[in-house]
């Protein structure tokens, strides 16, 4: 009759540690997959992002570069960020122009 041998505490410990290791690198690789989705894919995502977590819009277009240098990525977000930026400065020059004419203000 074989005699069953309980795993030792050492084993199971590596095993539990490496599978815990494995579920949060596949989870970290599901966010950064969502992430990169929806910066490649969504233009205001892109602006939401320059204007409050600009260090991660750095690091998708110097990533972006180095696997494509050929891309052009990086001068064509930032023109769209330009223009956005230029618009909004715009709408309240106008904005505040049509104030001091007492008139109905624009939207956006």
């Amino acid at each position: 009759m074989l005699e069953k041998k309980p795993k030792s505490g050492f084993k199971r410990l590596l095993g539990i540690t490496a599978a815990t290791i494995f579920v949060v690198e596949a989870a970290g690789f599901a966010v950064s997959y969502g992430l990169w989705y929806k910066l490649n894919s969504e233009r205001d995502f892109r602006l939401y992002m320059h204007k409050n977590y600009n260090w991660v819009l750095e690091g998708y277009y110097t990533l972006g570069e180095k696997l494509d240098p050929s891309s052009g990525l990086s001068p064509l977000g930032q023109l769209a960020m330009a223009s956005s930026h230029l618009s909004n400065l715009m709408m309240n020059f106008l904005n505040s122009w049509i104030k001091d004419l007492n008139l109905p203000m624009l939207e956006e």
